[in-house]
């Protein structure tokens, strides 16, 4: 909600390993929401992968973090550094239900890090490219 509405220009993670943010990294990613939503709602265009610190993390970012500094530290508990994915462009598509999903892919299984879609599930990327081309 926070990305869709403009108020989170980044998607803050504790782990993003090098191989996934350079596949992330300028590309389009579907955005999956957890409970009690259950399905991918978001196609983002991200722009740069950041790491650093938390302390510089929050100090180059906190213009636009969509969290307060307190939910901030608390997500990043017991990290020495995070990462912040650039928004930059982002559509909000008709809600594409892990059920539904299911019903083509019997082990699809989101997961809080990324996995390419193409290779896992290909007709799931064929229709994520077709809602992703103008964006």
């Amino acid at each position: 909600k926070r990305i869709n509405s403009g108020v989170k220009k980044y998607e803050f993670r504790k782990l993003i390993h090098n191989k996934d943010k350079k596949e992330i990294e300028n590309n389009t990613i579907a955005i999956y929401e957890s409970y009690p939503v259950k399905a991918i709602t978001l196609i983002i265009k991200v722009g740069k992968v950041y790491e650093y610190s938390i302390n510089k993390l929050w100090k180059s970012l906190k213009l636009y973090p969509g969290m307060s500094r307190e939910e901030f530290l608390k997500y990043f508990h017991g990290k020495k550094k995070g990462f912040a994915i650039q928004i930059k462009k982002k559509k909000e598509i008709k809600s594409i239900k892990s059920e539904n999903i299911r019903k083509i892919y019997k082990d699809f299984n989101p997961h809080q890090n990324y996995r390419e879609i193409k290779n896992y599930f290909p007709k799931l990327d064929e229709k994520l490219q077709i809602i992703s081309r103008n964006l």
